[in-house]
């Protein structure tokens, strides 16, 4: 009499282990991807923050020059020579002082 063979598969458990190790790996890989694009992100943004800052002092030093040529262009000496050079003379009746409030 030959003895009956049974053999008792546990394939739910595999089935949950396998997904288990499938949804780690999957989680794994979206942290890793995930990283790299944050850092990636944040040099690039880093970049352009040094760039923009670059533009600000730039834009800052030309208006300082801007500003020392307007200061030469509206001198009351530079128009007196303009006016006496083009005739006129200065009727101190009609002079009028305009300060800026600087």
């Amino acid at each position: 009499m030959m003895a009956k063979k049974v053999t008792v598969r546990k394939h739910r458990s595999l089935k949950l282990d396998g997904i288990a190790r499938l949804i780690f790996a999957i989680a794994l890989t979206s942290f890793l991807l995930s990283s790299v694009f944050l850092r990636a992100t944040n040099v690039y943004l880093s970049v352009q923050h040094q760039n923009i800052q670059n533009l600000i002092v730039q834009n800052k030093l030309a208006n300082n020059v801007l500003s020392a040529e307007i200061q030469i262009l509206g001198s009351k000496d530079r128009v007196m020579a303009i006016a006496t050079e083009d005739g006129l003379s200065a009727n101190q009746d009609n002079i009028v002082l305009v300060t800026t409030g600087e």
